[in-house]
């Protein structure tokens, strides 16, 4: 092999060699990966944070059911950045095998109808910015709170929290 074939291998740039190191994950490994950060997901943190009483339970639950549906949107948010040829196989793989599609005493339809609307509220501003979603989500949950650009606030820095937990351990 001469230098010239051996320059065209050699990824020229970080995005090149992302991109080659990417292309090494099978969808099984990704898959896997989301599926056990997902598990290990219970969202006390981010429930406490907005305030939401330990004792009231089907608020607690309303708020987890959402996050999950949010935190699977995100988590599609981070498979398109991170493989943009195969995200959307990754992600309709997952949507057909996932238990998480049909649990926490909500039916599947009812999961797919969340985060189907949470990666239309995602599309338009990816992650650069997630007031609008932090705004729709404070409406859907009725938090009690006086300051509702506070509240906005609050909940965009939650979402960036966990977009930033699910895409950096993406893979």
């Amino acid at each position: 092999m001469n230098f010239d074939t051996q320059a065209r291998l050699k990824p020229s740039s970080h995005s090149e060699k992302s991109r080659m190191s990417v292309a090494e994950y099978s969808s099984e490994e990704v898959l896997g990966q989301f599926l056990a950060l997902y598990n290990g997901m219970d969202f006390k943190t981010e429930i406490e944070n907005l305030g939401v009483n330990r004792f009231n339970a089907s608020r607690r639950k309303r708020v987890q059911r959402e996050f999950q549906g949010l935190s699977i949107a995100l988590w599609r948010l981070a498979l398109l950045k991170s493989f943009p040829n195969d995200s959307e196989r990754f992600f309709q793989e997952f949507i057909k095998k996932s238990p998480i599609m049909n649990t926490h005493d909500c039916s599947g339809e009812e999961m797919h109808l969340r985060v189907s609307v949470y990666i239309e509220l995602l599309e338009e501003k990816k992650d650069r910015d997630f007031l609008p979603v932090a705004g729709f989500l404070a409406n859907v949950l009725a938090l009690d709170e006086d300051d509702v650009e506070r509240l906005r606030l609050k909940l965009s820095l939650i979402i960036r929290n966990l977009y930033t937990r699910i895409f950096t351990k993406l893979v």
